[in-house]
């Protein structure tokens, strides 16, 4: 039971549960927890072209002849798709910075890595089945991205 004294006409039960409606309000406005990272379209709009430009080069790939093939031909693909990559690096790092599982980084140094690995083995000249193998690895990649920027789109409305 609750003691209700008056205050110059205001009891005691009153001023109770407005001050804790205010201290209730106050915390719930700032303290509110993130689970995700927020919808970047930079972000989503830098993955579609960079998967674009990926699938393209694997159809080069696996269409080229040996001499187009080569390493030496191609290696600008590599500058150029690891360029890309450290810079959605870097934004996925800002945007998931206060987060205690960050995904959507953890996907793009996964997808660093799997450019690594094409490179270095381009460098030995690789068959073109090696290049149609390797492009399953990339798709299932750039599929777990592309999931996780619509989940965030979803959840931004």
């Amino acid at each position: 039971m609750l003691i209700t004294r008056n205050i110059t006409g205001i009891s005691f039960n009153q001023i109770f549960l407005w001050t804790l409606i205010a201290l209730l309000s106050l915390f719930s406005s700032g303290c509110s927890i993130k689970l995700v990272a927020d919808y970047d379209p930079v972000i989503d709009k830098t993955v579609t072209e960079l998967q674009q430009s990926t699938a393209a080069f694997f159809t080069k790939m696996k269409t080229a002849s040996d001499a187009d093939r080569t390493y030496d031909k191609n290696k600008a693909f590599y500058a150029d798709a690891k360029a890309v990559v450290s810079s959605l690096i870097l934004r996925s790092k800002i945007i998931e910075q206060d987060l205690k599982k960050t995904s959507l980084t953890d996907n793009f140094v996964s997808l660093d890595k799997l450019y690594d690995e094409l490179e270095k083995e381009h460098k030995n000249n690789p068959s073109k089945i090696y290049f149609k193998s390797s492009e399953a690895a990339f798709d299932q990649a750039f599929r777990a991205i592309i999931k996780h920027m619509v989940f965030l789109k979803w959840n931004k409305s």
